[in-house]
């Protein structure tokens, strides 16, 4: 029989839980958000073809894409094509959660057109819903996703995304979501100091042995 063994979690965490909630002075607007690396994984253009049929059916969109990788070119290529360049914004790459914080505070949701991961953690840390999808390269991060606080659509599926970003649409217009209550769920588990936390539990009981010698 194997010995009992102690475990100590560390969740990753980008930052600190003061700067994790959303941002009270951001009026609410139509937009999305997509944030990752721009890599076939991520799956982005998933995500561009779904916003292509939503905004055919609501013309005040708009689609912040948040992220860099070799996929750019293609996907501004894309967008051009569509006729959405007027309703897509690229930011490249941006960790600053002085600019985040009000993307995701006034946005309607993230959507994960691939895995998910600390896109799941960024977006509900300032208060946004997220919109995903069942994916077996899923990280340990979806564990925080349920209906308060997300939409589920069909992996693969532009026309099932842009359903799930319609009913994330009606949602956003009647407030059915908490985004404080949302934020306070990943400030209280997925912060910074969670994280240390965890690191200096497992240090801590790596030293106690050696100290009662």
């Amino acid at each position: 029989m194997e010995p009992a063994v102690r475990v100590f979690v560390a969740p990753n965490a980008l930052y600190p839980a003061r700067q994790l909630r959303p941002t009270v002075s951001v009026e609410p607007k139509k937009t999305f958000v997509w944030i990752g690396r721009l890599v076939d994984e991520k799956n982005p253009l998933l995500a561009l073809a779904a916003f292509r049929r939503l905004a055919a059916r609501h013309g005040d969109l708009h689609l912040d894409i948040v992220g860099a990788g070799p996929l750019r070119d293609g996907l501004e290529e894309a967008v051009q094509s569509y006729g959405l360049s007027h309703m897509v914004t690229f930011w490249g790459h941006e960790s600053d959660p002085a600019v985040l914080g009000p993307l995701f505070s006034q946005a309607v949701a993230s959507v994960c057109s691939g895995y998910v991961g600390l896109n799941v953690t960024q977006s509900l840390g300032f208060g946004c819903p997220v919109i995903w999808a069942l994916d077996p390269l899923n990280a340990p991060e979806v564990c925080t996703l349920d209906q308060s606080n997300g939409y589920i659509y069909a992996r693969g599926d532009a026309e099932s995304l842009a359903a799930a970003m319609d009913s994330a649409l009606e949602d956003h217009a009647s407030r059915r979501i908490d985004r404080d209550e949302v934020s306070a769920r990943v400030r209280n588990t997925y912060s910074a100091e969670a994280m240390s936390a965890g690191f200096l539990s497992a240090v801590l009981a790596t030293e106690r042995p050696r100290s009662g010698r």
